[in-house]
């Protein structure tokens, strides 16, 4: 008896602090040796060279990762994908402790539930924003350090503990705004608390204001950065209103409105099922999902369920409203990372499949220990399981991003011009200038050359961006007055979706009036009716600029010869492979094509 103790106490002790080493360690012998595709590459370059990220602007996640920044622990994109695996890392450390294995009653419980947040640990989606830069990882902590925090303050109800729980709910709603719809979930399980007490209920009035200083007074930080001339200034929130379009993610929210109702204009022609049914499909998926990204483990999540259904209805209530809401959210929104988005209501379903294993370890143990061994392999079979789905990119493929930026970028010669395009139009700008933006302002790779992206041609902000490299042309003014050959058509969103946005999707043979070239000012955002558009405005208001120095594209831009008053010749002279073979979670993105071609005048007179 007396040894089992000493056991029990050695794992009291000692456990935790030994998974957190093997789990890091795994994580770290993973890691990604450089930047990677997606945001990564942006966020890092806002964070270090005071600029704004993509909205909602994730103030806290970049003043911190330039904090961590300072540590001499290696190159600064190594360091960016480090911080994020030190987020999961610690929101592991706060999960661990909501079931503590000091008590002996707790004791088996706490192992199980130690069982179950592996499977968590290990699950695809966890895994992907671990090894790389991302935004995710740091929200996944703040979920944890609030269900570590409202945990504490249930077992010793104080003021303190309360605003504690509070600030850091702000500062994660204000960090990644789907942590909003965690709230409710939360507030029902503290909710017993204030029962009968007056007082407690007086604790309210502070714990809001320190939500709501939070959420908001980070932003601050936006408004001073955008006050200077960085690089990357998403937004350009130097002034309150476009500090609140950052905020509320409003270029954002009106892409996904488009991209929604574009979908109900497909319906209405017979093009496709209706949103309604895609959404409904979708939530459908989640079992798939939660057997993909746990295993066997699954099953564990709904002896959970009906444990809780037993013992604490109350839980089980609240988690369900905290896993619903994002994610019928997340269902609806139809953009590129949706499934990551899918991460925070998945770590409810985590803490479920956790305290399914609790109740098997902990009823095995009251019967009969030895009977514990039966577990193990129940263990190891989830764990292969979901090793098999975890993926990491060989080394040709990881260090990709970072040779195609490197490389590019070395070829176009001191005073040119690297016009980064893609072979069609709307393409995200992520995957295609974000690895260049990284290396031509943090690692300073030809800094004299101008680069800009076709990505960001219809977002007002990046007009500051290309000043700031010396490009002063009109082009963005005429977004709004156009010219002789396109003509800006003025209206607000829902007449957009109700009249103009059909005649684009469905256009009729007989509809002659309708003109070859226009830009839609929907409520202040610029869209081009086509490409021809865009590079019509390109030729008149931006190319006259850019061909007076060396330019180079990172693909055919060859839709704007028409409308040049110069002929050009696109010669091919650089191509960096670009390495995606045998890494599945790569198939699909808009990689870019790794070619470089190099714009020569061949006809400098005029065209009559």
């Amino acid at each position: 008896m007396r040894s089992a103790r000493n056991v029990q106490a050695v794992l009291s002790s000692w456990l935790d602090p030994f998974l957190l080493t093997v789990l890091g360690c795994f994580y770290l012998l993973n890691l990604y040796p450089t930047i990677w595709w997606g945001d990564g590459p942006e966020l890092m370059t806002a964070a270090l060279q005071g600029g704004v990220a993509h909205p909602t602007g994730y103030p806290i996640y970049l003043v911190s990762l330039k904090i961590f920044s300072y540590l001499p622990l290696g190159s600064i994109a190594w360091k960016g994908n480090l911080f994020s695996m030190l987020c999961t890392l610690a929101a592991f450390a706060c999960l661990t402790r909501l079931v503590p294995l000091k008590e002996e009653k707790d004791f088996a419980s706490g192992l199980g539930w130690r069982f179950g947040l592996l499977s968590l640990a290990l699950s695809p989606l966890i895994w992907e924003p671990t090894l790389a830069c991302e935004v995710y990882s740091l929200s996944v902590f703040f979920v944890a350090l609030s269900l570590y925090l409202g945990r504490k303050f249930l077992l010793h109800p104080s003021l303190p503990l309360l605003v504690a729980v509070g600030l850091v709910v702000g500062f994660g709603v204000g960090h990644h705004r789907l942590l909003a719809f965690l709230v409710p979930g939360l507030a029902l399980w503290l909710a017993p608390v204030f029962h009968d007490n007056k007082k407690r209920s007086l604790w309210l009035v502070p714990t809001s204001a320190l939500f709501l200083i939070g959420v908001f007074v980070p932003y601050t930080l936006l408004y001073l950065r955008a006050q200077g001339t960085p690089p990357l200034n998403w937004g350009d929130p130097s002034n309150l209103e476009n500090l609140w379009k950052v905020f509320s993610a409003e270029q954002f929210r009106m892409d996904q409105k488009v991209y929604h109702l574009k979908r109900w204009v497909a319906y209405s022609v017979g093009a496709a099922p209706t949103p309604w049914q895609i959404s409904v499909t979708d939530l459908g998926m989640t079992p798939s999902r939660i057997w993909y990204n746990f295993g066997l483990s699954s099953v564990l999540g709904l002896l959970g369920f009906a444990g809780l259904a037993v013992k604490n209805i109350r839980i089980l209530i609240s988690g369900t409203v905290a896993w619903i809401l994002p994610t019928l959210f997340v269902v609806q929104y139809h953009v590129g990372d949706q499934e990551t988005f899918h991460l925070i209501p998945f770590v409810v379903i985590g803490c479920l499949i956790a305290y399914g294993w609790a109740i098997v370890v902990q009823s095995i143990w009251s019967k009969s220990r030895i009977a514990l061994v039966f577990v193990v392999p129940f263990a190891l079979l989830q764990v292969s399981g979901q090793l098999d789905h975890l993926q990491v990119p060989s080394e040709p493929v990881a260090l990709t991003p970072e040779r195609y930026a490197r490389r590019t970028l070395n070829r176009v010669p001191p005073g040119g011009a690297l016009f980064i395009a893609s072979n069609q139009q709307d393409v995200p700008a992520d995957f295609l200038y974000f690895p260049i933006l990284f290396h031509h302002n943090i690692a300073e790779r030809n800094a004299n050359v101008v680069v800009l992206s076709e990505g960001y041609f219809t977002s007002p902000w990046y007009r500051h961006t290309l000043e700031r490299q010396g490009i002063t042309g009109t082009f963005f003014d005429r977004l709004e007055t156009g010219s002789e050959q396109v003509e800006v058509h003025k209206t607000d969103f829902k007449t957009y979706i109700r009249d103009d946005l059909p005649k684009l999707l469905n256009p009729q043979r007989d509809q002659t009036d309708q003109p070859k070239n226009r830009i839609y000012l929907v409520e202040g955002r610029p869209y081009f009716l086509n490409r021809e558009t865009l590079a019509m405005m390109a030729a008149e208001y931006l190319f006259p600029e850019l061909l007076e120095r060396p330019l180079y594209l990172t693909a055919k831009f060859d839709v704007i010869d028409p409308f040049l008053d110069k002929k050009i010749d696109w010669k091919p002279v650089y191509r960096v492979p670009i390495d995606e073979s045998g890494y599945a979670p790569l198939r699909g993105q808009p990689l870019p094509s790794g070619n470089l071609y190099r714009v020569d005048i061949i006809d400098a007179t005029p065209s009559p």
